[in-house]
């Protein structure tokens, strides 16, 4: 093997020194056209370029993603088989990187069919350690078959680890790429479906991905012949609508997925940024390259040419440089070829999501794939049409012609942006409407909460959540007492949550009930009761609402109300923790620490307590403090400790 060879493959190297498969596989099919460099030399055929162009000196991650690695590189001395993070015992290291460092598969210490993933974060960063910690607690809020399980967050030796579930199968690149390179449309639009479930369910959420790639996509086959799909690796996700500058957000991602705006900075991103990223994975899926791949290809061999002797690091340098060219200047400006191996109507739909304008783009993930699967309706055909009727009337509408039924999701969207461009919008409307309607005001609040087609404020969410919830919505009366009660949009009102929550229990809505169970429980806004807590607490129990189970299983545990059982009682508030409800892990860990209906086990009860705390519950950051100077569960840890004791009193002077 000659020596250049041997620098190509540093050059496409990962971290921890291992081959990048293509470039193992050998250099054949080079299409450099005779030109000798590290880079030439290690040209994969083109049926492997959108693999490689992902997998090369970059390692499939953006300069600021380097960056960030290299830092986490510098210090700590490394994991390995043995060692427990979080209470987890890793058994064994990944051979691909996350998003900001290395992988390690791990088991729960007491139970070893329990198998996660634990991945390394940043380290130094002291501001995005605490979005970090924040945004995995949002992603802990969404439930959903096609996102791996978050389990939790942890440190150990100062670094930052997140924990989610083990996710069965094979990464989505090597599962196409054992099935020729690419797959037929019924196929790719199933793998994109649940993936563009995935990806709605985080943004109604408020959670944007921002690394949608096959690698972060895992399959599963199933026995009836069928695929099941889960979307991993949320280290580069953010709150969408993020208050930082847009430019902190820029070249964010992995190179080929990456959405125009996300190049430019010009926009701040949101939702379709994934849309945009998705529809890249079904372009690939169903051609076998990205859209811009032959554009990257060109680039890279053109570097070669130019710097024949660079070393492995000078030619990453300039492939950073040189990435970032390409995605201003070709990515977010020329349009995408559309595929031979689709009609005009799904490539139209197809390229519509893929658009420069992400308001040109679907409202949701799942729109675009089904419009994919379908191919577009007609409705979305007459723009004329409606440039014309905006010339007539300024907000004029007229109905054109009678469609299927099946096309009213179609229809419904033509005429939101016909509103819209005539001033009209369903904003409007419901702004107009919601004064006096609760359904309006409540469809308002929600907007409002989740930045959906309006910019995000919490206190005009809160304002509309109170008024639906005067006018007699339940659902809206649980929503105000939880602004209330959380300080979101509105000063912190335990009194007035708590009037809210029994309004809303008293109207049969399960997560009113729960959380004023919660409130009498605990005495907020409210006289301690809690034979009143148990009663309201069993109306919630059928609806499985966090709250009303732990305050269940502790009146169980204590004998309150009609039944004595604390083992059923303990597993009542294991079941609630499991949610990821920070009081039901505080009730978990005060029935390990005292060991009723369960095994005394402080290990455990300071575990818990940690998850309560990493939330925000003052009496579990006060325990965790406590527990830290007493070294009871953890290892004794003065500093631990004070810093616990100042998080909580910060916690108390929020709420006050």
């Amino acid at each position: 093997m000659t020596e250049r060879k041997v620098e190509a493959m540093a050059v496409f190297g990962n971290d921890d020194g291992a081959r990048i498969p293509f470039v193992s596989r050998g250099g054949g099919g080079n299409e450099a056209g005779g030109g000798k460099s590290p880079l030439a030399d290690a040209m994969p055929p083109a049926a492997e370029w959108s693999r490689g162009v992902r997998d090369m000196a970059l390692s499939g991650v953006s300069r600021r993603q380097r960056a960030a690695e290299r830092e986490n590189d510098g210090e700590g001395p490394q994991l390995g088989v043995g060692d427990v993070v979080g209470g987890y015992a890793i058994t064994a290291i990944s051979g691909r990187p996350g998003s900001f460092g290395r992988v390690w598969i791990a088991h729960k210490a007491d139970d070893p069919a329990f198998k996660v993933a634990i991945k390394e974060m940043l380290r130094k960063d002291e501001d995005r350690r605490e979005e970090l910690r924040s945004t995995f607690r949002l992603v802990c809020d969404i439930k959903n078959d096609h996102i791996a399980d978050p389990v939790r967050i942890a440190e150990k030796d100062g670094r930052l680890f997140t924990i989610m579930r083990f996710a069965e199968g094979v990464s989505l690149d090597r599962w196409v790429s054992a099935r020729g390179g690419s797959v037929p449309l019924p196929l790719a639009c199933e793998i994109g479906g649940q993936i563009a479930d995935a990806l709605d369910a985080a943004h109604r959420k408020n959670v944007m991905h921002l690394d949608i790639k096959p690698e972060n996509v895992m399959v599963e086959d199933l026995p009836d012949g069928g695929v099941h799909v889960q979307v991993l690796d949320f280290g580069l996700a953010r709150r969408i609508n993020v208050e930082s500058g847009d430019k902190a957000l820029q070249g964010l991602g992995t190179t080929e997925y990456i959405a125009p705006e996300m190049w430019l900075g010009l926009k701040r991103p949101d939702g379709r940024a994934d849309e945009y990223s998705l529809a890249c994975v079904l372009y690939w899926l169903l051609s076998g390259a990205t859209p811009f791949f032959k554009t990257f290809a060109a680039a890279l061999r053109q570097l070669g040419r130019e710097h024949p002797d660079a070393t492995p690091d000078e030619t990453k340098s300039l492939w950073r440089a040189t990435e970032e060219e390409i995605g201003r200047k070709v990515v977010a400006i020329l349009p995408v070829r559309p595929l031979a191996c689709l009609d005009k109507g799904r490539n139209k739909a197809l390229l519509r999501a893929l658009d420069k304008d992400p308001d040109r783009r679907y409202r949701t993930c799942a729109a675009m794939v089904n419009a994919v699967r379908r191919g577009p309706s007609k409705a979305w055909r007459p723009f004329a049409a409606i440039a014309a009727l905006m010339a007539l009337g300024g907000g004029a509408l007229f109905v054109w012609g009678r469609l299927e039924a099946e096309r009213q999701q179609a229809i419904r969207e033509v005429w939101e942006r016909i509103g819209e461009l005539g001033g009209r919008s369903r904003l409007d409307t419901l702004r107009a409407k919601a004064e006096g309607d609760a359904d309006a005001a409540f469809e308002l609040a929600q907007r409002l909460a989740t930045g959906t087609n309006v910019k995000k404020d919490d206190g005009e969410a809160f304002r509309w959540f109170s008024r639906a919830g005067e006018l007699g919505k339940a659902e809206a009366m649980f929503r105000a007492g939880d602004c209330l009660m959380r300080g979101i949009g509105t000063k912190r009102d335990e009194a007035a949550a708590a009037n809210w929550f029994r309004r809303a229990a008293e109207m049969g809505n399960p997560d009113g009930a729960g959380a004023f169970a919660a409130c009498l429980w605990d005495g907020r806004g409210v006289a301690r009761d809690r034979p009143a807590a148990e009663e309201w607490a069993r109306k919630g129990l059928d609806a499985a609402v966090p709250s009303a189970r732990w305050v269940a299983g502790l009146a169980l545990v204590e004998g309150i109300g009609p039944e004595h059982n604390p083992q059923r009682g303990a597993t009542l508030v294991q079941s609630a923790a499991q949610t990821g409800d920070a009081r039901a892990e505080f009730a978990l860990s005060e029935l390990l620490s005292r060991g009723d209906g369960l095994a005394q086990n402080e290990n455990e009860a300071a575990k818990w307590s940690l998850r309560a705390a990493e939330q925000g519950l003052r009496e579990a950051a006060l325990d965790m403090g406590e527990r830290y100077a007493a070294g009871r569960g953890v290892l004794p840890n003065a500093a631990e400790s004070r810093r616990w004791l100042a998080l909580a009193k910060k916690m108390g002077t929020e709420g006050d």
